[in-house]
């Protein structure tokens, strides 16, 4: 089966891995789940290289781990670079022990198993529901916002499905799509739960085999008993979290709006994009919605990389094409000044007041902070400043869209503040490529205030919207906080 077939599945792994995210589910008053937040599964064990740069794209930030030490021994989970990995085992027995799914596991308690499977199942389902530390530290994480997050036992759906369905109470998600969503594991495990007798794995046991669809699937009545044990108990649900978890009705609020989509926003569409015009620094995309709406997006990425196919969660840690810097000459004693200097533009037609600026390219990428070190990099070519020890640069904004109703490119605006320096340093001798530079022009705060009044550089013309950001922060002395 197709995993794009599959509600929510994340493409490129195997539908039977059970790898979805909860993104999308409407909560409370309606809202949907944030995508790109939260992720269910089975065991990342043994994935293919393709497989795991499927699992690093997600940009995880904590796995948890719901297996017994017996599972996970020699089965360890693929964690990629900067991300977290906690083991808490998901179910215990009444003598405190961990419940151990692995096959000497299963070998042990057997004889339980077979005396009543969907009763034995159903048990340890409802063991979950309180005093659990496994789903303890789950909503834990989630409070201390530690996402994107992946959780997941062995075949990702029974201790996996009962703590997607404490996640999905815990956001207002209604007991139908709780249950809808659990079910859902069937679809995704159906090459399994379908095996002939023949497609079984050998050494089965006779009753493994009269049970193998019961086994490998999930059931409506064993969520149900997590319903009811929490019903049994308490009037709402969110007595359950307030008593269970400490999460009083403001907090409640709070993880909500965290986690659902803001109630005056819809839902973020995600289209079809197909490349229309490819150049090395222009691309055409036609973007196309499940409303049949079309609109054409001109950009700098590759599809890989488009902003308009990027979840809520990529958007926001999303890398700017380019950096623009607000850069101050501010030796101790003197007045600082803000340095401009006129670029050739070739789509205006003229020279236009600009700032240091520059794309991001796949050095910088590879750097701690792709900003900074694009950011150093442009100030060096176009004014000949290199950093000194004294000297700061740091992140006004870092993302800012120059023209979202054309294209999406975007822009991060950065401050340099240079103490040891002064105007003799100034060079444009590292232009490099197509760059025209005319003279540099240093303002000082009154300087940049009558700039912005006139809404023109000294000549008359028009300038660049990241100029008039440069010059605002410098004006209104933001720059010194």
């Amino acid at each position: 089966m197709d995993t794009d077939a599959l509600p929510r599945a994340v493409g490129g792994l195997p539908p039977e891995l059970g790898v979805r995210e909860l993104g999308g589910i409407r909560g409370a008053n309606g809202r949907p789940i944030r995508r790109g937040l939260i992720y269910r599964g089975s065991a990342l064990t043994n994935l293919t290289a393709e497989q795991r740069e499927v699992v690093d794209g997600l940009g995880l930030r904590l796995i948890l781990d719901l297996r017994a030490m017996g599972e996970a021994d020699r089965r360890e989970d693929y964690v990629p670079a900067g991300c977290g990995y906690v083991r808490r085992c998901g179910m215990f027995d009444k003598n405190g022990h961990e419940v151990d799914f692995s096959p000497l596991g299963i070998e042990r308690i057997m004889g339980t198993i077979e005396q009543n499977p969907e009763g034995f199942m159903s048990d340890l389902y409802a063991s979950m529901v309180f005093g659990n530390r496994a789903v303890h530290e789950l909503v834990d994480r989630l409070r201390d916002e530690q996402v994107p997050l992946y959780f997941h036992c062995t075949a990702g759906k029974d201790r996996t499905g009962v703590c997607a369905a404490i996640v999905l109470m815990l956001l207002g998600v209604s007991r139908d799509d709780i249950m809808q969503e659990f079910l859902l594991t069937n679809e995704y495990r159906s090459s399994i739960i379908n095996m002939t007798p023949e497609q079984m794995p050998e050494g089965i046991s006779d009753m493994d085999r009269e049970n193998w669809a019961a086994i490998n699937g999930v059931h409506e009545a064993c969520l149900q008993r997590v319903f009811d044990e929490v019903d049994g108990r308490y009037a709402m649900v969110e007595e359950y979290f307030a008593e269970e978890f400490g999460i009083e009705a403001n907090e409640l609020a709070r993880l909500r709006d965290r986690y659902l989509v803001a109630p005056d926003l819809p839902m973020v569409p995600i289209p079809d994009a197909n490349k229309m015009v490819d150049t090395p620094f222009v691309k055409v995309y036609d973007l196309v919605y499940a409303d049949g709406t079309h609109y054409y997006d001109a950009t700098r990425h590759d599809r890989e990389h488009l902003l308009a196919l990027k979840k809520e969660r990529e958007l926001t840690s999303a890398i700017p094409d380019a950096v623009s810097c607000c850069l101050i000459l501010a030796p101790e004693g003197e007045e600082p000044l803000l340095v401009l200097f006129y670029e050739y533009r070739y789509p205006t037609g003229q020279y236009v007041l600009g700032i240091p600026s520059g794309l991001i390219d796949e050095r910088d990428c590879t750097r701690r902070n792709p900003l900074v070190a694009a950011m150093v990099r442009e100030i060096y070519e176009e004014t000949g400043i290199a950093f000194g020890k004294r000297d700061s640069i740091s992140v006004v904004n870092p993302m800012l869209f120059n023209s979202p109703g054309m294209t999406d490119e975007s822009t991060a605006l950065m401050c340099a503040i240079i103490r040891d320096g002064n105007a003799s340093m100034l060079s444009q001798a590292g232009a490099n490529g197509t760059e025209r530079f005319g003279k540099f022009e240093l303002l000082t705060k009154d300087d940049a205030w009558r700039v912005l009044q006139r809404g023109r550089d000294r000549f008359g013309s028009p300038y660049p919207m990241v100029t008039w950001a440069a010059l605002t922060y410098f004006a209104t002395d933001q720059w010194k906080k």
